[in-house]
């Protein structure tokens, strides 16, 4: 008689990382933001993701969150669908996001590509010719299985105006190659503000 040997299975959970690039361009009165979050789903699909959008974007209603230029329909989770706060996020900063979930309308694993675009009002300049502001920018929902790794920031001023971005967590990213008039800045993390 024949023996036979168990299968040995090894799984895996889902592994998400995910990094962020976000332009910005100043036209006129409004600041038009483009983040596009690159998400690599390992071991697991995914079906639906979540974002914490700042509430000023939301409020905006300009929001639009797509994939491969498909509008994905998007939620905002109520404090009772809410899991609780994760560690490290404050109130005062939590109440300024809104937790918004993604339905992807499939299941996804390996890269996938998000793209959040909106409009913010640019402020206007004061008496000394400078306007200082924040820009909110939407960050993913950090969790067991998702890692944030880097945000990449591109700052296209126009034609009639110079950008200074505050320290805050970003560095220059001198690229490489023939000099444009977008700056450009890496965080090694995902600043809440540009």
């Amino acid at each position: 008689r024949r023996r036979r040997r168990p299968l040995a299975a090894r799984l895996r959970a889902r592994a998400v990382s995910v990094a962020s690039r976000i332009r910005l361009e100043v036209d006129g009165p409004q600041l038009h933001v483009r983040q596009q979050l690159d998400y690599r789903v390992a071991y697991e699909p995914l079906r639906a993701l979540e974002v914490l959008v700042p509430r000023a974007v939301l409020d905006s209603e300009t929001l639009k969150i797509l994939h491969a230029e498909q509008a994905l329909p998007f939620v905002e989770v109520t404090a009772a669908d809410r899991p609780p706060r994760e560690p490290g996020q404050t109130g005062a900063a939590a109440d300024l996001s809104a937790r918004v979930q993604v339905d992807l309308l499939a299941d996804r694993i390996g890269p996938l590509d998000v793209l959040l675009l909106y409009d913010l009002p640019a402020p206007a300049p004061s008496l000394t010719g400078t306007s200082p502001a924040r820009v909110p920018v939407a960050a993913p929902v950090a969790g067991a299985d998702t890692v944030l790794t880097t945000s990449r920031l591109e700052i296209d001023p126009g034609l009639d105006a110079q950008v200074q971005l505050p320290g805050e967590g970003w560095e220059r990213d001198e690229p490489s190659g023939q000099p444009e008039a977008r700056e450009t800045y890496l965080s090694r993390s995902f600043p809440a503000v540009v």
